[in-house]
């Protein structure tokens, strides 16, 4: 059987071994009679942007005093084989019994739902909660899901007002969106209203499932002579930034989206959640439900952090000018 190991750390000191089996990386929690159990579920291996956002979990949590081993045992499942492996992962660990579950991939959170399961779980990466039928309102979700959303109306029509600034005499655009349940469709349709409401035609929208079905969007793209690309949030984006990257340099293609790392992987413009902040902001959630608050009475929180990034060299190579006002109001600009 193949095997990998990966250390990972709730203080300095490493506390659990990582072991890769069947695609799935879990580290292996120590016994240690009835203390609470929490399981962090994590698409791909423990790198990136990824790695960053389960480290600020952990240090959440020991801001708030929880120390592996002595008063909570955390785990975490990492799925390198795709989303149609979560049920495999998913039944296991409910078999397994916890206490809290914290679930970074939206196929997990999927997953985790249509099991009917009782076990609380906190999301910091949901999209629209609401719509994909987790929560009947965001101030008092009233099931077991609660955490913080990724996807709101407003980032999406700023992202279309930024990219409009940015490409001198802008009037159309694609739209690409990963199929998510009801988020796909939700994000497609906000960003039609908020192109309507700029001026921008929406010369093609493509709801896209994997790395080849990218490419072949970024051709009719090109062929259609839209002025730019937009993308949201959605983790086939994040895994294939630098693919999109690439494409949008050999189809002349400006693009913004909303993934952390897209501007840094060779994208012209990144204006997205701060992942990690909201991680570390679900370990709030984690530890008021092992103190007894149920889930459902805990309101879901939109991102407070949301970050512009612009690709100085991807601009020079689209030969684009950054407006001044735009550079003075970026995060990070990438020279």
């Amino acid at each position: 059987m193949h095997r990998r190991t990966f250390l990972v750390g709730l203080v300095q000191a490493p506390w659990a071994g990582c072991t890769v089996m069947g695609g799935v990386a879990l580290v292996q929690a120590q016994p240690a009679g009835k203390l609470p159990r929490v399981v962090v579920l994590m698409p791909g291996v423990p790198q990136g942007t990824p790695l960053e956002s389960v480290q600020a979990f952990r240090q959440g949590l020991q801001a708030l005093g929880y120390i592996h081993g002595q008063n909570m045992l955390l785990e975490e499942r990492w799925n390198e084989r795709g989303p149609e492996h979560w049920p495999v992962v998913v039944a296991e660990v409910l078999r397994s019994g916890l206490d809290v579950l914290v679930s970074g991939s939206g196929a997990a959170t999927r997953t985790v739902a249509e099991t009917a399961s009782t076990v609380p779980l906190v999301s910091p990466t949901l999209n629209y909660p609401v719509a994909d039928g987790y929560a009947v309102s965001l101030s008092r979700p009233g099931g077991t899901v609660t955490g913080l959303t990724m996807f709101t109306p407003e980032l999406t029509a700023k992202r279309l007002e930024l990219i409009k600034s940015t490409v001198a005499g802008l009037t159309s655009i694609a739209l690409l969106s990963q199929p998510l349940a009801g988020a796909g469709q939700q994000v497609l349709r906000d960003s039609e209203v908020a192109a309507r409401a700029l001026g921008l035609q929406v010369a093609l929208t493509r709801v896209v499932g994997d790395g080849a079905e990218i490419e072949r969007a970024f051709v009719e793209a090109a062929r259609a002579r839209v002025g730019a690309v937009v993308l949201g949030q959605a983790a086939l984006f994040a895994a294939e930034r630098s693919r999109i990257g690439a494409l949008a340099l050999r189809h002349r293609l400006a693009t913004i989206a909303g993934e952390t790392g897209f501007a840094r992987a060779g994208g012209l413009l990144e204006y997205a959640p701060d992942v990690p902040d909201n991680f570390r902001r679900a370990a709030v959630y984690v530890d008021r439900i092992l103190k007894g608050k149920k889930a459902g009475d805990l309101p879901i929180e939109q991102p407070t952090k949301v970050r512009l990034v612009i690709n100085l060299k991807t601009a020079s190579a689209l030969r684009l000018t950054i407006p001044p006002s735009l550079l003075l109001r970026a995060d990070e600009v990438i020279e």
